[in-house]
């Protein structure tokens, strides 16, 4: 077994085994294992950090920017959507003063017919029976 070829192979001598430079080997390396292993380190994890940590990082990273940009999509439609509404409501709100009053006009009307046929079957209602009499106690004869 040669220690440069393994080396070579991403794999790290480790006794009588050879394992894989991210694995981990219980038996003390000699100080040239070391200093190779050292170097291994810095030249695929630069700066003493694992890159699969960063990659994790970064894709949080990423997601939360494309939360945030999602958010602001959905403001920004939910704006549009407001302006659209707003500028309809102008385009076909454009009644007139007499156009509002004849609306209200009709509208009491209707309420006015309402009440009166709620009285009239009241009225009905009340007749002879104790429970429908008028509360001040008087009894209305026909």
């Amino acid at each position: 077994m040669n220690a440069k070829k393994e080396i070579e192979r991403h794999r790290l001598p480790c006794g009588p085994l050879t394992i894989a430079i991210d694995g981990v080997c219980r038996k003390r390396l000699r100080d040239s294992f070391d200093a190779l292993l050292d170097k291994l380190t810095t030249e695929t994890h630069p700066e003493g950090r694992d890159p699969e940590a960063e990659d994790l990082n970064d894709e949080h990273e990423m997601q939360e920017e494309a939360k945030k940009t999602r958010e602001e999509m959905e403001r920004q439609l939910a704006n549009d959507k407001n302006i659209i509404n707003n500028e309809v409501d102008a385009i076909t709100s454009h009644e007139t003063l007499e156009d509002k009053k004849e609306k209200m006009i009709e509208e009491g009307k209707m309420k006015a017919e309402v009440k009166h046929e709620i009285q009239k079957h009241a009225e009905k209602l009340f007749g002879n029976s104790k429970m429908l009499q008028r509360t001040d106690g008087k009894i209305e004869k026909r």
